[in-house]
């Protein structure tokens, strides 16, 4: 898997590209977050080969990909899909979504909720600790309340992403997050939250306070 549209390009459309070595009856599984735009120009280009395109980005973090239960959101031929529900099925579980792109967006619905989520959380937990609660106090009371998620459950795997310098994977949910931007620009919808956290990846990773020396 690659990261973005531009990477996915050299390895699809470059010298010695993967559409140039395909043959009739042969599929592309996009799994990586990328533009619907982009995985429908690249099932244009493989039309005229006969080669079957589907969107099939996953969801559930490297400890999904460890144990293999990633949730992968599949858009394309619903029909032409059973050629490759085995591979699929090897690393976790399919929801069919549609027509191709639309795993895309049920990605980057996911991956908006989860960006948002973890600076809430950051800010959140950082007021605690401001007012004299413990990190770890903190963490293991949400996960068993109302303000646990993903994020709260998994939460030494996102500090592990908001770090100086930030890891890779931190500049990824900028990118998906101008993507879910650009679509609801050119839908009309909203998304006053998300462009704010947009905004604020560009600053660097939140962080908490120091504990207080005993």
């Amino acid at each position: 898997m690659v990261q973005n549209d531009k990477q996915a390009e050299e390895v699809i459309f470059g010298i010695d590209g993967l559409l140039e070595g395909t043959k009739a009856g042969d599929g592309i599984l996009l799994m990586g977050t990328f533009s619907p735009a982009f995985c429908k120009r690249v099932a244009e280009a493989a039309s005229s080969k006969r080669v079957n395109v589907f969107d099939a980005p996953v969801v559930g973090a490297r400890m999904g990909a460890e144990a293999g239960t990633l949730g992968i959101s599949v858009g394309g031929d619903k029909d032409a899909l059973e050629k490759y529900r085995h591979i699929l099925e090897r690393m976790g579980k399919i929801t069919y979504c549609g027509q191709l792109g639309m795993g895309q967006i049920v990605k980057l619905v996911n991956n908006m909720a989860a960006i948002i989520n973890a600076r809430v959380a950051y800010e959140a937990i950082a007021w605690g600790m401001r007012n004299g609660a413990s990190e770890e106090m903190l963490v293991n009371h949400m996960k068993n309340g109302s303000g646990s998620s993903f994020v709260i459950q998994n939460w030494e795997w996102l500090k592990s992403h908001f770090t100086e310098p930030p890891t890779p994977t931190y500049y990824v949910g900028g990118k998906d997050l101008r993507y879910a931007l650009e679509i609801g620009h050119e839908i009309g919808q909203p998304c006053p939250i998300a462009a704010l956290v947009c905004e604020l990846q560009k600053t660097g990773p939140p962080k908490l306070p120091e504990p207080p020396k005993s």
